[in-house]
């Protein structure tokens, strides 16, 4: 289920780089290290800029509406149903392709923020669990 969390982590964290993203100071990141992850943040913008604004919003909201749904069923107790549920939405969203361009212009990014940096290992949790364990960021 952390694939789920992590998606739309991640999807959040790349429309912020394709905004331009203020400094970021994660605890883990080797400040050496910025400018190098800098130049992947802009490698990651620029594939992300050619993505149309629209097909981000439309992405953006069916990932805000599941998230809305999916607290819902954990708010009633009905916690099988909403892993089950993300398990889908997972799914589905990996078969898609605006999703799957998002991902490909993360790639930039794989091995620059090392595992964990500013973030719980929720590997475990059940998808409930992680909405009432969510930090922001």
């Amino acid at each position: 289920m952390k694939y789920l969390i992590t998606l739309l982590f991640l999807f959040t964290f790349s429309v912020s780089a394709q905004e331009g993203m203020p400094n970021m100071n994660l605890p883990g990141i080797d400040q050496a290290n910025m400018p190098e992850m800098m130049k992947s943040m802009q490698k990651m913008s620029a594939c992300m800029s050619k993505i149309k604004q629209a097909e981000l919003k439309r992405i953006e909201n069916i990932a805000r509406k599941q998230n809305a749904a999916l607290q819902k069923l954990c708010a009633a107790g009905k916690r099988d149903a909403a892993e089950k549920k993300g398990m889908e939405f997972g799914e589905t969203m990996l078969k898609d392709p605006i999703t799957k361009k998002i991902n490909k212009c993360q790639e930039f990014m794989v091995g620059q923020i090392p595992t964990g940096a500013g973030m719980e290992n929720d590997d475990d949790l059940h998808i409930c669990d992680q909405f009432t364990n969510q930090r922001q960021y």
